[in-house]
């Protein structure tokens, strides 16, 4: 509701938030740290990928499955970076058929266009740019803008201004993201003005239960909204669905929390959209 749009993350900053109501009117966010140095590693991940990509296209043609091979080998750098559906799930298993894609830019495309534009910078340079423009305003800084806002709270971004910025793509990625420990770099410049205790403590997670959540307290509202009839009276996804993506995670067969939360979520939203039309 405080968004006005589906959004499947960011719920333990609302909590963070929901705490500091009426306590704290101005904050600040670490908000953009991750991107400029390191951000959990993407670029590790990345490399690792291209290496296993090769396996991922030759299974696809042993199995016959040669458009999905073609699809793949056109877009190798986008395919080795994490999405929660890839073009050719959304258009086989995800959504309905009758939905028309004729002007619906590919998230794949998006991405290669990235490294096509700077076909000389390191890929993990290309990467924090693609996220600095794509993610960080789309996602993390609209969340913290409207979550803190529900709350009556100003959150300011400090990593964001233009000149730390700036100056943090003039130090060469080997430097500026660490291979351990991602934002090394960022510790060893701060660490002379904080305390041992702060700069030594290791990372928490800021996440929630979530695969708990959709195989066990949430199950039987995700099977509601994923079962055939809900899906063709919505007309959006397709009727199968449940089987064939939501039942192989909901039978521990695999692990595709994040896609189907991300689901749960629009469905939700599309829930509260009618409630208020109707009202």
């Amino acid at each position: 509701k405080a968004l006005d749009e589906p959004y499947g993350g960011g719920l333990p900053s609302w909590f963070v938030y929901q705490q500091m109501e009426g306590k704290i009117k101005v904050a600040h966010s670490g908000t953009g740290g991750d991107e400029l140095f390191g951000n959990y590693g993407k670029d590790a991940a990345f490399r690792s990928n291209l290496k296993i990509h090769a396996a991922r296209v030759l299974k696809s043609l042993i199995s016959g499955k040669f458009r999905k091979a073609a699809y793949l080998l056109r877009h190798k750098k986008a395919s080795s970076m994490r999405m929660f559906f890839r073009e050719y799930e959304k258009k086989k298993l995800l959504f309905s058929s009758s939905l028309n894609w004729k002007d619906v830019e590919e998230t794949e495309e998006h991405i290669e266009a990235y490294f096509k534009k700077n076909p000389n910078s390191n890929s993990a340079d290309v990467i924090a740019k693609f996220d600095i423009e794509n993610q960080l305003p789309e996602e993390f800084l609209m969340m913290t803008d409207r979550f803190s806002m529900a709350h009556s709270i100003e959150a300011r971004v400090p990593f964001l201004d233009h000149k730390l910025v700036e100056r943090s793509f003039e130090i060469p990625s080997e430097q500026r993201i660490g291979k351990a420990v991602p934002k090394q770099f960022l510790i060893d410049t701060v660490k002379d003005v904080l305390e041992e205790e702060v700069y030594l403590k290791k990372k928490k997670g800021f996440v929630l239960p979530l695969k708990e959540w959709t195989r066990n307290q949430l199950k039987e509202d995700i099977l509601r909204v994923s079962s055939p009839s809900y899906l063709t009276k919505q007309a959006l996804f397709n009727p199968n669905f449940y089987e064939l993506f939501l039942k192989a995670h909901m039978n521990k067969e695999s692990n595709l929390t994040e896609s189907v939360w991300t689901f749960y979520m629009f469905q939700l939203w599309y829930e509260e959209c009618h409630l208020m039309e109707a009202n």
